[in-house]
């Protein structure tokens, strides 16, 4: 942002293993849910409360399909579906919305 010539720093709130407050795609993940879990609202909650960066860990599963994850705890979610919301959010509010995958 500029403001009177000067370049101003933006802030810009971010939330880290984003999708982890999300349910666990398989029964046995439940156990390593205390050790895995860093947020307590889902990624949907977390945009209502003005969250516009967000940190996504994807990897291919045992089924060979990409799933959202922290480490072995894979999360209940569809990563196109979810990647395909945060576009609509993005075009209806005009805003920019940061994605990290890795």
């Amino acid at each position: 942002m500029i403001s009177a010539g000067v370049l101003v720093p933006k802030t810009i709130i971010g939330t880290h293993d984003s999708i982890t407050a999300h349910p666990p795609r398989k029964w046995w993940m439940k156990l390593g849910k205390a050790i895995a879990v860093t947020q307590d609202k889902t990624i949907y909650q977390q945009y209502a409360d003005g969250i516009r960066c967000f940190d996504l860990r994807i990897r291919l599963s045992d089924d060979d399909t990409w799933v959202l994850c922290h480490g072995l705890y894979e999360v209940n979610l569809d990563i196109y579906d979810l990647l395909y919301w945060f576009r609509t959010k993005a075009e209806q509010n005009r805003e920019n919305v940061y994605i990290r995958i890795v």
